[in-house]
């Protein structure tokens, strides 16, 4: 048994230090990703309000006045387009946002959209971007396998799986299997 435990320590251990970084990666984003109800985990929206002069409303918009509103608006991004989702109003598109204009008074509300930088790459890598990534996250899953089966052997006495480790592990089982049974 004592190889045995030996072996499950330097499993446990060597593997927890490899896959230390995509490990927390993995906590961060899920725990983002639990709460999208609550907010956008990759983007973070900032919103400001401003008046601009815009044409009258009975004379025809063009790309000429939304470039003219991007400036009064100091929004140095690219334009991309515009167009009018309801009478009196225009919304114009910019890369990383948009500006919704009421033509009457000139009442604008911008929207800027940016990457959250670190939150963004993970929540990417959680997503599964590409094959490569399958394949480690398929590594990945087989080590926090060895990972949790190992970590049951590495006490001996009363902390063991045989005693207190043993009811423990039980418990981990059977509330995950009771919201699974409950759920269907």
């Amino acid at each position: 048994m004592t190889r045995f435990r030996r072996l499950c320590r330097f499993l446990h251990r060597d593997l927890g230090y490899l896959f230390f970084g995509v490990t927390i990666a993995y906590c961060v984003s899920g725990l983002a990703l639990n709460h999208l109800r609550d907010w956008n985990p990759n983007y973070s929206i900032t919103r400001r309000e401003i008046t601009v002069t815009v044409p009258p409303p009975d004379q025809p918009f063009k790309k000429a006045d939304a470039l003219s509103v991007l400036e009064q608006t100091d929004v140095r991004n690219k334009y991309l387009n515009h167009y009018s989702p309801a009478p009196g109003q225009l919304r114009i598109f910019f890369e990383g946002g948009t500006a919704t204009v009421i033509r009457a008074s000139g009442e604008t509300v911008m929207e800027m959209t940016t990457r959250r930088p670190l939150l963004y790459t993970f929540n990417k890598l959680h997503y599964n971007p590409g094959r490569w990534w399958t394949w480690f996250a398929d590594i990945f899953s087989g080590a926090l396998l060895i990972i949790a089966i190992t970590g049951l052997f590495l006490l001996r006495g009363r902390q063991s799986i045989t005693r207190r480790g043993g009811v423990l592990v039980i418990i981990g089982i059977v509330i995950p299997t009771v919201l699974v049974l409950l759920n269907f």
